[in-house]
């Protein structure tokens, strides 16, 4: 078996045992693989749950499917679907913590088809990684990064949006106050 057609049986096994009923994966170029709605959603649901072993920065050396779930607190990969939601600088759902594990919740309507996004910046805060950005939407911003380094109009338009959870203002408030102090 050539490598590509056994990088296809791979993709194939892992989505099949990835299911669920309300999501699919399949390929999403240039990204590998992405989640999708199998079902509509409407705006205010819970689209998917995020799980996964809890890290703190200093014990993740590579933060690929590794999300911020607090201030220098990570929530591992499952193995699971949630490994596959991509980034997009104009998502269809936002992070919310209001439990034990992060939901995704679509801030609007979501169509059978639809790819299930979020913006990374979201939840990054620690998280050193930098890298380009190929959402291809029309507000994209060409880099994925912490949600610190984003200028200011930019954190203004997410935080209207309702796309920045409550932890990661906080934060950045922290870090302006240490700042202020330090000057």
């Amino acid at each position: 078996m050539s490598n590509a057609a056994s990088s296809l049986k791979t993709i194939e096994s892992t989505i099949s045992v990835i299911d669920s009923e309300d999501l699919f994966v399949r390929e999403k170029p240039p990204y590998g693989l992405g989640v999708f709605a199998d079902r509509r959603f409407v705006a205010g649901e819970i689209v998917g749950r995020f799980e996964g072993d809890r890290y703190l920065r200093r014990e993740v050396h590579d933060f690929t499917h590794f999300i911020e779930i607090g201030y220098g607190e990570f929530l591992g990969p499952s193995g699971g679907l949630d490994d596959f939601f991509n980034h997009s600088c104009s998502p269809t759902a936002r992070l919310l913590f209001r439990g034990e594990l992060p939901e995704l919740q679509a801030v609007r309507d979501i169509e059978p088809g639809e790819e299930i996004t979020f913006d990374y910046a979201s939840c990054l805060v620690t998280d050193p990684t930098v890298f380009d950005c190929s959402c291809g939407n029309f507000e994209c911003r060409g880099v994925i990064q912490s949600y610190l380094l984003l200028p200011l109009t930019r954190k203004r338009q997410l935080i209207e949006r309702g796309l920045i959870p409550r932890w990661v203002i906080e934060s950045d408030d922290r870090r302006k106050l240490l700042r202020s102090r330090v000057s």
